[in-house]
């Protein structure tokens, strides 16, 4: 499974308030972001765990569990300002300020805790990095000429000093914020300025205004349960696709499974015939060389048979031929004493024409 689609995953998943499997998503994501070298979806990936630890030490803080709480808000900014030296390097003024917003909000449960702990330097400290965050996040808004963000600034500080119970910078700011969500139409931040001026005069005792503002708080409350309607719509179309998504990545990757054993399967029946011609052509090999080694021998052999052959047959000629010219030279020497004229030629004939005999013979042999 890519990366990506462990985002688009752990979008649903925080969406349906599955945090516990939100946080192992976003951590798969943030390593595959990683091992990609893709600083912006690293950086997303960060921020949103610091959004989870954030949640977490909200549910630590409703129990009471103080240690809980300061540990998760470690961990919740420690991620928030990591997230925030990536955009700093990339020179990403936008999401800057999209994090300072989440930031302050995280600084201000030490604040809170450090107070109930009196410890005043705590307090100090805290409150004044949630101010610097929250006054930052107003700024980059502001920048980047974002009203919803803009108004979604000055409500959170607005809220910020209606807990530091300084009433008139609270509704200076909530009223702000107010005024710009009335203007861009955006719903649900109406509801919250609304929300939030009711609760900030109820605090101070102006019930009537708290009446007011309650009752516009209410009226936008029927208009929210259509949009939340299309929100659920929206997050079910969004887990629909990622199952689709999901389907098909299991898809493919079982095509590619089985392409891989049906090559490998190729290859090994290519091996295997290899082997055979391999095999035979050796065998061929072998057979050609031991038949022609064969011929070799039987035709030395034949050669060698020949050759005694023609030595004995001119064994026999000659030795006949010699032995009847010994002969006949006895003989002549008996016709010269008897003086046998006639005898001794034609004893000399006989022996001529033995000696010619032999020569056509050992022409023919050689």
């Amino acid at each position: 499974m890519t990366g990506y689609v462990w985002m688009r995953i752990v979008i649903v998943q925080y969406y349906l308030k599955s945090y516990t499997e939100s946080l192992v998503a976003f951590e798969k994501a943030l390593q595959f972001a990683k091992r990609v070298g893709d600083k912006t979806n690293e950086a997303f990936a960060i921020k949103n765990i610091g959004v989870i630890y954030f949640i977490e030490a909200e549910a630590a803080f409703a129990k009471g569990d103080t240690s809980g709480t300061l540990k998760k808000c470690e961990a919740s900014i420690e991620n928030y300002q990591a997230a925030l030296k990536i955009y700093e390097k990339q020179s990403n003024g936008y999401w800057m300020m999209e994090t300072y917003h989440p930031l302050g909000n995280t600084y201000e449960k030490p604040a809170v805790i450090s107070k109930g702990r009196n410890d005043i330097a705590g307090v100090v400290k805290n409150t004044a990095l949630a101010r610097e965050n929250f006054t930052a996040f107003l700024q980059g808004a502001e920048k980047f000429n974002d009203k919803n963000y803009v108004s979604e600034a000055y409500y959170a500080l607005g809220s910020f000093f209606l807990k530091q119970k300084n009433t008139k910078e609270a509704e200076r700011h909530l009223k702000k914020g107010l005024q710009i969500s009335i203007d861009i139409a955006r719903n649900g931040n109406i509801k919250i300025g609304y929300c939030h001026l009711a609760d900030m005069y109820s605090s101070i005792g102006d019930n009537k205004q708290a009446f007011n503002y309650h009752k516009f708080c209410a009226s936008y409350s029927d208009t929210l349960v259509n949009d939340e309607n299309k929100q659920k719509a929206l997050q079910m179309q969004i887990c629909y696709e990622v199952g689709k998504k999901e389907d098909e990545l299991k898809l493919l990757a079982a095509e590619n499974k089985l392409k891989t054993k049906q090559a490998q399967k190729e290859i090994q029946q290519k091996k295997i015939a290899y082997t055979g011609i391999g095999a035979l052509l050796l065998l061929g090999g072998y057979s050609f060389y031991r038949y022609t080694r064969k011929k070799h021998l039987q035709n030395k052999q034949a050669m060698t048979n020949e050759r005694l052959r023609i030595s004995s047959e001119l064994h026999d000629e000659v030795g006949a031929t010699l032995s009847g010219i010994a002969m006949y030279s006895h003989l002549i020497k008996g016709q010269l004493k008897s003086n046998n004229v006639s005898g001794v030629e034609s004893s000399l004939h006989l022996m001529q024409q033995s000696s010619s005999q032999m020569v056509d013979k050992l022409n023919d042999i050689v």
